[in-house]
């Protein structure tokens, strides 16, 4: 039966307003706000958890809305399941709740990649080019299975080892996470845990990975001064890790001339 705009749009209403009451019941605290979606985080069956709430775009029709946003909210929660069938630890998806647009998972007791760099400088040390190294590896893995992320930052690559945790989602770094400190943890045992895979898709096709690698390697350069050595490693890991990353790599070289035409003529 086919529903009309101002069924879907009161349906929708309802949706909101469950998810809403759920937030303030769970006693969630909002830690940051995207384009599609606001993140809490709060406590899940005594578990620390992070939700995800994916609000309703108004300039949509309700209907389109509903689905893409239910689409996408599934996805999300399928992909972070096979990453962790594949041994990628990416966070355990505790509850995926279609009617209200939650995805309840794991809290990630750890740091943003972008706060490890960014304890370092150019000329880079050891710990960091190891934490290229893992980023790569980790990249290499993924496009192995076909996923593609779609939102690769260093924002959106957490480490996660022998260190107090951080408060609110790691944005801010407790005193004693010192750069001492984090470089000991990158010395030794540590795992990198990808997040936000809201714009992740399944995909063959050398080029879908090759885009991948870029818009990684544009968050490097915008966010990390003189990171160039940096990203080298990353890809130089990329290689040594996944058997079909030639064909990918050299798409990349493609890709970036298509960038700088972009930027020299818009």
């Amino acid at each position: 039966m086919e529903v009309s705009r101002e069924e879907a749009a009161e349906a929708g209403a309802a949706a909101a307003a469950a998810a809403e009451q759920y937030l303030a019941t769970v006693k969630a605290v909002p830690i940051f706000q995207g384009a599609e979606a606001r993140v809490y985080e709060c406590k899940f069956l005594g578990r620390p958890a992070i939700v995800k709430y994916r609000f309703s775009k108004k300039y949509r029709h309700p209907v389109l809305d509903e689905k893409l946003t239910g689409r996408r909210l599934v996805q999300e929660g399928r992909a972070m399941g096979r990453c962790r069938k594949a041994g990628i630890a990416a966070p355990l998806v505790y509850a995926v709740d279609v009617g209200r647009s939650l995805l309840v998972m794991e809290k990630i007791e750890g740091f943003t990649s972008k706060l490890c760099i960014d304890t370092d400088a150019a000329p880079w040390q050891e710990h960091t080019l190891i934490l290229a190294d893992a980023i790569g590896v980790l990249l290499a893995r993924l496009h192995s299975m076909d996923m593609v992320h779609g939102d690769l930052t260093t924002s959106n690559i957490f480490v996660r080892g022998p260190l107090p945790a951080p408060p609110a989602h790691a944005h801010r770094p407790p005193p004693d996470a010192s750069p001492e400190a984090i470089r000991s943890m990158l010395l030794s045992t540590f795992q990198v845990v990808p997040i936000d895979f809201g714009l992740s898709f399944t995909s063959t096709m050398v080029e879908d990975k090759a885009v991948d690698l870029y818009v990684l390697e544009r968050a490097f350069i915008s966010s990390h001064a003189h990171s160039e050595e940096l990203f080298a490693r990353v890809l130089e890991a990329y290689g040594k890790e996944s058997k079909k990353s030639r064909a990918v790599l050299k798409r990349l070289e493609a890709v970036r001339a298509r960038g700088r035409k972009k930027l020299a003529f818009g």
